[in-house]
Order: C-alpha cells, then structure tokens, then sequence
C-alpha cells in the first residue's frame, strides 16, 4: 500500500508524523514529486499578488498534470492563496485559488488523451514522474 500526500505544507507535516509511525513493512509514503514550474510561480496572499516558491508548500496533485492545465481563463496561470499557517511547520498552506476550473481542464485533457485526439507529450513529463515514484515504491527491494 502506497500512501500519496501532496508536496505542501500539510503534506510535509504529515509526512514527518508518519516517519516515526510503526507502519507495516508493505506500506510506503511519499509526497507527490517536486515541478520545476512550482519553483516561481504566482501567489496571493494578504500583501497582494506575488511569485513563490509554492513547492513544499501548495503543490497538488493537480500541478503533476503540466504548466497548460493550470492556466485559468485569462491564460494566465491559476495563482495559489495562501490560506492557513501551520504552526509546527512555520509555514503556510497554499492552494490552487480557482482549483475547480483546473480539475476541469484536467477532465478535459484525460479525454483527449483517451480518445486520441492530442498525443501524450511533455506536458506528461510530471506525471511520468509521479507514476515512477509509484511503481519505485511498490516493487520489492532486493534482499
């Protein structure tokens, strides 16, 4: 069993909390991987708008589907709002600040993909990547 959490800030907490926890040995956690485009990325938060490194701290499954599916409606990225500190991180949680319409364009994209309509590109780079985290995590090791 494989335990995915996402790459932020309550992702990283609960991955400190499980690495003291007697966990079966055919269970394994990992946080989603990091994304290159998460390292600049637009933010809101109580100053206004900014860039962050959201990595850690605000990625989703949703950033592991590539940079096109979190664009919003202006073509501009979907930004991320940050939303609540976590005191035993000293950090803030971020999320997607219009995480509906990604997960649409993300529908939209699966289908074209299952149907044929767009080949599978390098905007499925991250997911490949997550996909061999996975299958990394779910072979037997070597005795």
């Amino acid at each position: 069993m494989i335990g995915i959490l996402d790459n932020d800030t309550a992702g990283r907490q609960a991955e400190k909390q499980l690495a003291n926890a007697p966990l079966p040995e055919h269970y394994a956690v990992c946080r989603l991987p990091d994304v290159d485009y998460a390292r600049r990325y637009p933010t809101l938060g109580p100053s206004g708008a900014s860039t962050d490194d959201v990595t850690g701290r605000a990625c989703s499954v949703e950033f592991h589907f590539g940079q096109g599916c979190l664009l919003g409606p202006d073509g501009k990225p979907v930004p991320v709002r940050w939303k609540t500190h976590i005191d035993p991180m000293n950090d803030y949680q971020g999320e997607l600040a219009n995480k509906p319409y990604v997960q649409e364009r993300i529908k939209e994209m699966l289908r074209e993909a299952e149907e044929g309509e767009k080949p599978l590109g390098g905007e499925w780079d991250p997911m490949r990547c997550l996909a061999e985290t996975l299958i990394s995590l779910a072979e037997p090791e070597a005795e």
